[in-house]
């Protein structure tokens, strides 16, 4: 029998159980209703619903500076919460923004990292609260989002036998900007998909108003057939995909 021993042995969605198994029991500990395992987690303050979430972007594992300008890296770092956000059904708030940075790293480059992060900031109606830099051997971004939850929090443990399994938008065009990236195809045709990459638009008003009728709900930043895995596992159910029927 193998053993698992190493990080990479497990995967990210045996990561994400074995880390979600280890944090039972903490729902006890200030009114926690949704934790680890989801997009979000939801807590209780003051009979406020909040929501938070984090992500990261890290060179040479989510981008290459040779690729990604400093504004769509701003942009995107950002974006990756508020999709989360939308996801849970909520409105975002506020952010926390965590940088490790090289010390060669020009100080235009962070400008324009700052550039995208406010737009985003704009965009979304998100006040960036501040954060933290401390130096590394390359770029990372990490935000911390807060945000408003609705009165009805669903997540991705609600599916049941006979739901319908819906997306919202066309798929597929982040992957093919990246496949362009990778393949060195710049210009043209391909200006559009990369685009797509750099640039994701999630529809917050798309996710409240789902969040209002669905069972269960998930961002699919890392494509649609995964991130079903998830709400399968997590409703104990079987999620059937229709090639044909995919936009």
């Amino acid at each position: 029998m193998a053993i698992l021993d190493s990080i990479g042995s497990f995967g990210e969605a045996g990561l994400i159980k074995l880390i979600t198994r280890w944090l039972r029991g903490q729902k006890r500990f200030h009114k926690l209703i949704k934790g680890g395992g989801d997009d979000c987690a939801t807590t209780l303050v003051r009979s406020q619903r909040i929501l938070f979430t984090n992500d990261a972007l890290v060179e040479r594992v989510h981008f290459k500076r040779e690729w990604m300008p400093a504004w769509e890296i701003g942009w995107k770092a950002l974006i990756a919460n508020v999709s989360d956000i939308a996801a849970a059904g909520g409105t975002p708030v506020a952010a926390l923004i965590s940088l490790e940075l090289p010390a060669s790293l020009p100080v235009r480059w962070l400008k324009e990292l700052y550039a995208g992060l406010l737009a985003g900031s704009r965009r979304y109606q998100v006040a960036l609260a501040g954060g933290n830099i401390s130096a590394g051997p390359h770029v990372a971004v990490h935000i911390s989002l807060a945000g408003e939850a609705p009165a009805k929090r669903i997540g991705r443990g609600g599916a049941r036998p006979g739901n319908l399994v819906v997306v919202t938008g066309a798929l597929g065009g982040s992957l093919a900007g990246l496949r362009c990236l990778q393949r060195g195809l710049r210009g043209g045709a391909v200006r559009r998909a990369i685009k797509h990459h750099f640039r994701p638009l999630p529809n917050l008003a798309a996710g409240r108003a789902l969040a209002r009728l669905a069972s269960a709900q998930i961002d699919i930043s890392d494509g649609l057939a995964h991130d079903a895995e998830h709400i399968a596992s997590a409703s104990g159910v079987q999620l059937v995909l229709v090639p044909g029927a995919v936009p």
